[in-house]
């Protein structure tokens, strides 16, 4: 079907919309397809983009967002997608939103669209949500554990719009039981807040809460002590804890001493008890061995093993003879 010259000698037509705008002419009439060509936020450079669009939604859905005027051209596929999946009157309810703006209407788009708009609007009417771009992840937390938790942990006497940020991606990564726990705890702070939950999505929240306990443990160190919980162990960073020599300045890398220090002597055949023991009994010397020193340590102990097996161990480089049958 050829194009009118109405439309062909428009301002706004191209040649590499022809295509697209045939179409919508076959569709819906030359009526529609001038409409969209007429429109003042229409150009000649965004002209194939809008009429995919409309071909791809439909113009009884495109055109009335297009005449929004928080609607533009980078966000009105995704605004379309929002009407055509979940209704024009939930995609309007988005967009006269008081929080939503035309430079975060996409991504409020692409979230209504992963996560249900009647997911995503109680998050922007709560008072502690000022920044929209941390609704994504509480929007992810409302679809995995229910609306119910995320708005306890919104109302929470802690969060504020500031650190709403690191509690809502503490809360999906690790779950809102550990936030909630770990939040109301009287050491945990919004700086904190995050290695905390990691610790205690590794080891379990009931392990984790002696360490927040430890009199050792203040609001300055508890990053450290919960990155190394996390990373190494409850038990191994409860070693350093208890022990008389802990420096605060060495902490992280006395806990990763004695964590590469525990592989070693596992190797060696100790087992963790004697481990621990040793590891306590280097500690009181107050200082921190390197892992050199320690595999020396367990050699000799190796060795000492082996003769007391009654074990003579191979030279170096030769193949132990066979017994005779």
């Amino acid at each position: 079907m050829a194009l009118s010259k109405k439309i062909t000698g428009h301002r706004n037509y191209n040649r590499s919309a022809a295509r697209v705008l045939r179409s919508l002419v076959e569709e819906g009439g030359e009526k529609a397809a001038l409409r969209l060509l007429d429109h003042p936020k229409t150009s000649s450079a965004n002209i194939l983009h809008l009429a995919r669009t409309v071909r791809w939604r439909g113009a009884d859905i495109v055109m009335p967002l297009w005449d929004h005027p928080k609607v533009g051209e980078a966000s009105i596929a995704e605004m379309a997608n929002v009407a055509k999946n979940q209704g024009m009157d939930n995609a309007k309810a988005l967009l006269d939103h008081p929080k939503t703006t035309t430079e975060n209407i996409r991504s409020l788009a692409n979230l209504a669209c992963d996560h249900n708009i009647s997911a995503l609007l109680p998050l922007l009417d709560h008072p502690n949500v000022i920044d929209p771009s941390c609704a994504k992840n509480l929007a992810e937390v409302v679809r995995l554990e229910g609306p119910s938790k995320v708005l306890e942990l919104l109302d929470h006497p802690k969060t504020t719009a500031d650190n709403l940020w690191t509690l809502s991606l503490a809360a999906h990564n690790y779950g809102v039981e550990t936030a909630l726990v770990v939040w109301g705890h009287k050491k945990t702070t919004p700086k904190n807040l995050n290695s905390i939950c990691h610790a205690a999505e590794k080891q379990g929240v009931k392990k984790i809460i002696p360490l927040l306990e430890h009199p050792k443990t203040t609001r300055d160190n508890i990053g450290l002590v919960m990155g190394a919980a996390g990373k190494h162990g409850v038990g191994t960073t409860m070693v350093v804890l208890d022990s008389p020599a802990f420096d605060i300045d060495t902490f992280g890398q006395t806990v990763g001493e004695l964590a590469k220090q525990m592989n070693v002597l596992k190797r060696a055949g100790m087992t963790v008890r004697q481990i621990r023991a040793c590891q306590r009994r280097i500690l009181e010397h107050g200082h921190v061995p390197t892992v050199g020193f320690i595999n020396t340590l367990s050699k000799i102990s190796k060795d000492s093993k082996d003769r007391n097996a009654g074990k003579q161990r191979p030279k170096r480089g030769t193949k132990p003879k066979d017994k005779k049958p």
